[in-house]
């Protein structure tokens, strides 16, 4: 409405009044005259005399003459501004010429509608669709919608509620639309509005996926699926389904996600912590392989399987039953390492008794081969006996040629009577030679005394009288031969 707020003998100034239907209470805004002035200013007549005022609130210079409102949708809260400020989306004024925020107020949505375009708002009539906030157009003729609200022709159908497509053929409800958002709307070509479920595709989500593809908008190949029968399993179009199973170290229905890291094998169900692997603890999720191998008494290349009954070390590799182990007293037991029990037969050595004596013979490895008496200097020496497979030296017997000649014997072989010599001191005999170390009895010689010299006395004698004869001739013979020399000369 109309108001004169002019000061006495002041040209009246028209004003209008903006209000909320609702309201009491009224927004005075000023439109001065039609004066020139500067741009930010107004010309108006006071007392006689022109007067040039700034734009005020609700409107804005817009730099012709006079001041003009702020249009629909906008407001001004200060005086001589060039321009409004838009009301925040969603938001309308009821009038031109606003001076606040707090004057915009909330508009339809499409498919609802007012004269004024703000709430309160009514929805669109069946077989009427939402042009803009204040008009909802009429289907086209033969087409109807099946529910108030429509936001486009496209809701405006000749099927019926359930059905689309060329001559209505298809069931809205034979549609896969993915409805996690929320139920889809079915429109003259059943579009669903979310997108389809996963193993379809099309604008109303009714084809299958191609073939070897699946999932959410059959994103995913079927050759990408890890399972057990690679090549001949079937791949369903919705999840991809591997029938036999996945490969080691995979798990989900398609056999695409990999066990964690402390899980392996098939399904995932190994646990990495109860395998007994050697150095390097690092887990395949396929098969739970030991890099350094596994520890004593563990096989496998996760090692989780325990050597059998008669088999243990690093792999199971070494047997039971062909370790030396001493077994007068009983049977061994066999743990990981393949310890013996009660140490080794002699000529074996080790924990488990699987290695020769090297320089040595014996139980324990305990003899030594250079201790023995050989002859021969290249003489065997076999790591169980010790034989030497050849003579003694001189003094000692015995396969190993360890032990001296038993007492009262010596020499080689030990075949010699110690008793037999004729030695001045019978008691002592020496076992390699048996040598008198105090001499022979009369008649007896050599290194052992057994050289019987006395059977050869006569002989001797009548060589000592050859020997003298045959001196007392060759000096006879000097003599003549000095004589019969003199008498010569003479």
């Amino acid at each position: 409405m109309d108001g004169d707020l002019s000061p006495i003998g002041c040209p009246v100034l028209r004003v209008v009044y903006q209000t909320k239907p609702d309201d009491s209470s009224a927004v005075a805004l000023e439109v001065s005259k039609n004066y020139a002035c500067p741009s930010d200013k107004k010309n108006i007549l006071f007392k006689g005399s022109e007067m040039c005022l700034e734009c005020p609130e609700g409107t804005y210079n817009s730099g012709v003459s006079t001041c003009q409102l702020c249009p629909i949708a906008t407001y001004n809260n200060r005086s001589g501004q060039t321009a409004c400020l838009n009301c925040d989306p969603g938001t309308s004024t009821y009038r031109e010429g606003s001076t606040n925020s707090s004057h915009c107020f909330p508009t339809c949505q499409l498919g609802s509608y007012s004269d004024n375009q703000l709430q309160p708002c009514a929805s669109c009539p069946l077989n009427t669709y939402g042009v803009n906030t204040t008009y909802c157009q009429p289907c086209p003729a033969m087409s109807t919608t099946h529910e108030i609200g429509a936001t486009s022709i496209s809701m405006c159908r000749v099927c019926d509620y359930n059905h689309y497509g060329d001559e209505c053929s298809k069931r809205c409800s034979s549609r896969h639309c993915d409805e996690r958002t929320g139920i889809s709307s079915c429109d003259v070509n059943g579009s669903c509005e979310w997108g389809c479920k996963p193993g379809w595709m099309g604008v109303d989500c009714i084809e299958k996926c191609p073939k070897r593809q699946y999932g959410q908008d059959c994103g995913k190949l079927c050759a990408n699926r890890k399972c057990q029968d690679s090549f001949g399993s079937s791949c369903d179009h919705v999840t991809g389904k591997c029938v036999g199973g996945c490969s080691p170290g995979y798990l989900s229905i398609d056999c695409t996600k990999h066990c964690d890291y402390v899980h392996y094998g098939v399904n995932c169900k190994s646990i990495c912590a109860q395998r007994h692997c050697k150095g390097d603890q690092f887990c395949d999720f396929k098969f739970g392989n030991c890099k350094d191998g596994c520890l004593l008494g563990w096989k496998g290349r996760n090692c989780n399987e325990s050597c059998d009954p008669d088999h243990y070390g690093y792999g199971c590799s070494k047997q039971c039953s062909i370790r030396h182990c001493d077994e007068t007293v009983g049977i061994s037991s066999c743990d990981a390492t393949g310890s013996c029990d009660r140490g080794c037969i002699p000529g074996w050595t080790g924990t488990d008794c699987l290695e020769r004596c090297d320089g040595k013979y014996g139980p324990g490895c305990s003899s030594s081969c250079s201790a023995r008496h050989c002859r021969a200097d290249d003489a065997p020496c076999d790591h169980v006996t010790g034989s030497c497979d050849g003579p003694c030296d001189a003094g000692w017997q015995g396969e190993t040629c360890t032990d001296k000649c038993d007492t009262g014997t010596y020499g080689d072989n030990c075949v010699m009577a110690c008793a037999a010599r004729h030695c001045i001191d019978i008691d002592v005999c020496p076992h390699q030679d048996g040598e008198c170390v105090g001499g022979c009895n009369s008649g007896f010689q050599g290194l052992d005394c057994l050289k019987d010299i006395s059977s050869k006395g006569d002989s001797t004698k009548d060589t000592d009288y050859i020997i003298i004869a045959l001196a007392v001739a060759a000096g006879v013979f000097c003599i003549l031969f000095i004589t019969v020399t003199c008498i010569h000369l003479w």
